[in-house]
């Protein structure tokens, strides 16, 4: 080992002569530890310093209006919320927070904007732990970048014949609304109808006889292990905007939907939108929130794909799912005058989808897509948490069935029995689609080894659950053994 002398790096060796050979002092150990200790620590702290930096990426980096997008950020705060913002107006969905690690994505429509750069934005609020708080708290940090927009075109251009996209809504808004931007101004219409109390004890139902769905795209799903091997009856697709209509709709994907009806499957459609947030004119007042299912060219869009979808066997179709953070400010009627303009406008477009699709797929069956984490609160000042249902109650009663997502990272269980007993008043219930937002396998281990039980579904079926979809195949096949448990289960309960 060599020791630093005080002027220099020197080694006892054979090369010295004997009498010029001495034993290492303890200074030269003190000195030489000191050294090296210095030497780590600079290297700690550049790369320290290098994984802190905030960055944010794009893929791609430059598209037209309708193009999704898929984004990352890493270097910041762990466990801290995350606002993702497009020429100022915030296009991620309001539950988005960072790994512990500082990492988070997100997925956003290109807006219809004109040509050339616009500036992407993300800021972090805190981090550190639960809920974003965490010690000695500084401003935000805000990280950008540029985004290229190439052009607005007539319509979808460009589309691959058969590509697979990834649908990436979500699942944890914050439990807890929002304080309201502006005060609140209830509305007369239409008149709040109490949601009715579930059964508290559901009658018996046999477990067997679900419908249990696989997705993300119906190409994916007919191929997946699990509908090889066990009773999946339902193919989901997701529908993510404009620039799913012409690959949804060609003659390719055609002759597949018609192939699978032909097999004797359902096929299932969610109706999903990622586009940025913005203020606009509504019948109801001005609005803020994602302009695409509100706009002229929606209906046109819907209708073409459903009309793809019509065929000989049974389609459900799962419409604006998690709606509840569609507007500017989520998850209540009530929160300001343009987010209950916007869910005033947005019944109403779901009434004339709903006609859509079924002026061209007369046999489809049409719901509205809630977010599972609604009955986690109440807030009847707002009409927010549990207090926002009867809002919606005429437009409940009015479909076919009812849909809910479940997605939370700490564990499902609870939301699925609360959504489907409260949404199971007002017919019957699908949960459109179920994975732990995070991918987290020991979250899904433990939600579906409570689930999928004789009494869990027996209890579920009683208030009124006829289907499950599961969002993809990735958690199933986490493990064998985990793969061996869903196949079993489905072939139990599942027809």
């Amino acid at each position: 080992m060599a020791f630093w002398d005080g002027a220099q790096w020197s080694r006892p060796g054979a090369s010295q002569p004997a009498s010029a050979r001495r034993r290492p002092s303890p200074v030269d150990w003190i000195a030489t530890l000191v050294l090296i200790g210095g030497l780590l620590m600079i290297a700690l702290l550049a790369s320290e310093l290098r994984a802190a930096t905030p960055t944010i990426s794009v893929t791609p980096a430059e598209g037209t209006p309708g193009t999704t997008v898929t984004g990352a950020v890493s270097g910041m705060p762990g466990n801290a919320r995350v606002t993702v913002r497009f020429d100022g107006a915030r296009i991620s969905r309001s539950n988005l927070r960072t790994s512990a690690a500082g990492s988070a994505t997100f997925r956003f429509t290109v807006p219809d904007v004109t040509a050339g750069e616009h500036v992407l934005t993300a800021e972090v609020q805190g981090g550190g732990g639960a809920g974003g708080r965490r010690p000695n708290a500084t401003a935000p940090l805000t990280v950008s970048t540029r985004f290229l927009v190439a052009g607005s075109p007539d319509g979808p251009a460009d589309l691959p014949s058969t590509p697979a996209p990834t649908p990436v809504p979500t699942s944890r808004p914050t439990a807890t609304p929002q304080p309201a931007t502006s005060t609140p101004v209830p509305t007369p219409h239409p008149t709040p109808v109490p949601t009715p109390d579930p059964t508290p004890v559901p009658p018996a139902t046999p477990t067997k006889g679900l419908l249990f769905g696989l997705g993300p795209t119906v190409d994916s799903a007919r191929n997946a292990p699990l509908t090889r091997e066990s009773r999946i009856g339902m193919l989901t697709a997701w529908y993510n905007g404009p620039n799913d209509v012409g690959w949804m709709t060609d003659a390719y994907h055609r002759g597949m939907y018609a192939q699978q009806y032909a097999a004797g499957k359902a096929l299932h459609l969610i109706v999903w939108t990622g586009d940025a947030e913005t203020t606009f004119s509504t019948g109801y007042g001005t609005a803020c929130g994602r302009h695409y299912p509100l706009s002229d060219r929606f209906l046109d869009d819907i209708r073409s794909v459903a009309s793809a979808f019509a065929g000989s066997g049974q389609l459900y179709v799962t419409l604006f799912t998690e709606f509840q953070t569609y507007p500017c400010a989520d998850n209540a009627w009530n929160a300001n005058s343009a987010a209950n303009a916007y869910y005033r406008a947005l019944k109403d477009r779901y009434l004339e989808a709903r006609a859509a699709i079924r002026s061209v797929a007369p046999g489809a069956r049409v719901s509205l897509g809630w977010g599972g984490w609604q009955t986690r609160w109440d807030d009847p000042t707002k009409g927010g948490g549990r207090s926002m249902f009867q809002y919606f109650a005429d437009v409940m009663r009015s479909s076919d069935f009812q849909s809910f997502q479940a997605m939370q990272s700490d564990g499902n269980v609870g939301d699925v029995r609360a959504m489907t007993r409260t949404l199971g008043t007002f017919g019957p219930v699908m949960l459109a689609h179920y994975k732990p937002d995070n991918g987290s396998q020991s979250t899904f281990d433990s939600d579906v080894r409570s689930m999928l039980t004789d009494a869990y579904l027996a209890e579920m079926r009683g208030y009124g659950l006829f289907a499950w979809s599961f969002m993809d195949h990735a958690n199933i096949g986490g493990s064998s053994t985990t793969y061996a448990f869903v196949r079993d289960a489905l072939n139990q309960f599942g027809r």
